[in-house]
């Protein structure tokens, strides 16, 4: 069931692509967009009627597909069949996909009305989709450098419309499920608005020669920092600035000779050194606690509360656990520290991890994260 919510959301999506760029084909003609915006037609009713098209053949899609699924499982449940589900979840996880696709067709939209031809259109759509991501990936990554705090940027990057749409369909709980919807809203909502805005401002001579609005500039903004951040080998502050610079430089490079034909376009070259700027001081936020603000205080023994270790050993390390209990065959169940010398053996481990020598030879090796141990509750 889950495979056949994916499928339709995968159709729903391609689909949303292609139909978002031929819905409005006539403002990438120069002969037909005269002719197009002098319609006896408001814009805001042309884009309106787009907009409501589009979630409505998804919402099509999906409620058909769903109802399907779902009698198909019904029938075979109660035929005494082999396929058991869970209808809540089934339901929630449909729609939450639906919203996700509903919110990559306002991306979609967004892009074409703010595009000068289709070739642009693609290109927008192609950093809209993956740019978002890509930057949210890069930049939450670095809270790791800071030592002792452990992040997960997975649930963060739903925010951004690849993210969300890849967390609904992986997401199996309904709660969860409820918030990416919300989220998916949340997105459809500012690009309806902002597209809305675009359509009614956009000139008929930005045909078949540049994009409208500032959207593409918010776009390329997000790529280079994304790849002002990209590579995560250089730990070393003043090292990974000058290689960002030189990264997101190229990336705007390239953007300003893909739309406007020559090498820096002036409002590229702003944007260029405002994700810069943005960069450097994101980076220093998050290097400085790194640097100067971690306290690598271990409690003594007596100070520790003996309470439930709720790990599981297959899912740490082989040789920590070695390292505690002396035995590296493994067990299924949750275990807690009680002896003695195990409290000693983790609080060494402690130590080791935030001795100033161990700190300094990771950063020297690689980009590593570890979360704190809380060595006072056990």
């Amino acid at each position: 069931m889950r495979a056949a919510a994916f499928a339709m959301a995968i159709i729903c999506v391609v689909y949303n692509l292609l139909s978002a760029m031929q819905i409005f084909n006539d403002i990438y003609i120069k002969r037909a967009c005269d002719s197009y915006f002098s319609m006896p037609v408001k814009r805001g009713t042309m884009y309106n009627a787009a907009f409501v098209y589009g979630v409505g053949v998804n919402a099509c899609c999906f409620l058909l597909s769903t109802l399907f699924c779902a009698v198909s499982c019904y029938v075979n449940m109660y035929a005494g069949g082999k396929i058991s589900a869970d209808f809540s979840l089934f339901f929630a996880n449909s729609f939450a996909v639906f919203a996700a696709s509903t919110a990559a067709l306002g991306v979609f939209i967004l892009c074409a009305v703010s595009a000068g031809n289709k070739f642009q259109y693609i290109i927008l759509c192609a950093i809209a989709l993956f740019g978002f991501n890509f930057a949210l990936n890069n930049s939450l990554t670095r809270f790791s450098y800071i030592w002792g705090m452990s992040f997960n940027y997975y649930k963060y990057t739903s925010i951004s419309p690849l993210g969300n749409f890849i967390s609904c369909i992986n997401s199996k709980n309904i709660s969860l499920l409820l918030v990416l919807s919300g989220i998916s809203v949340i997105i459809t909502l500012i690009c309806y608005a902002a597209g809305y805005f675009v359509f009614n401002k956009r000139k008929a001579e930005t045909a078949e020669i540049s994009f409208s609005g500032a959207v593409p500039y918010i776009l390329l903004f997000v790529l280079c920092a994304g790849v002002y951040m990209l590579l995560k080998i250089f730990y070393n502050f003043w090292i990974l600035n000058l290689v960002g610079v030189i990264l997101a430089g190229i990336a705007a490079l390239i953007f300003s000779l893909v739309f406007f034909k020559k090498p820096f376009n002036k409002k590229c070259v702003q944007t260029y050194f405002a994700s810069c700027i943005f960069s450097v001081i994101f980076l220093f936020i998050v290097y400085y606690p790194g640097y100067n603000s971690f306290i690598s205080y271990v409690q003594e023994a007596q100070e520790i509360d003996i309470e439930p270790y709720n790990y599981y050993t297959q899912d740490i390390s082989p040789i920590i656990y070695e390292y505690l209990s002396n035995d590296t065959s493994g067990v299924s169940v949750g275990w807690k520290i009680t002896e003695s010398e195990s409290i000693e053996k983790f609080l060494n481990l402690h130590k080791k991890l935030v001795d100033k020598k161990t700190i300094n030879k990771v950063k020297q090796k690689m980009s590593f994260s570890t979360g704190g141990i809380n060595a006072k509750k056990l």
